[in-house]
């Protein structure tokens, strides 16, 4: 699982479910508002990266089974508070 933080918002996403399966949900989590939402990346992966950069988390590279290797980038836009968590990370930009 990739976890990282960027203004009001915690991101947890992606990561190992089982031997053979990864996950492609992501949980973003709103500290201002208390609220959690749910979105999907477009790749279910494991051994990726989740970084913040300002604004944005960017959601780097990894690993589905069986050993398939994704050289991708999805960045999340964290805007200001708006009342819930969905209107917070406005996703896709898929390099």
């Amino acid at each position: 699982m990739g976890v990282a933080a960027a203004g009001n918002l915690a991101v947890f996403a992606g990561g190992q479910i089982s031997v053979t399966q990864v996950s492609d949900r992501v949980d973003i989590y709103e500290t201002v508002t208390d609220n959690w939402d749910v979105d999907i990346l477009q790749k279910a992966v494991v051994n990726h990266s989740v970084v913040s950069v300002q604004n944005q988390l960017l959601v780097a590279g990894g690993i589905a089974f069986p050993n398939t290797l994704y050289q991708t980038v999805e960045i999340f836009t964290c805007e200001a508070s708006s009342g819930t968590a969905a209107s917070e990370a406005k996703k896709r930009l898929r390099i």
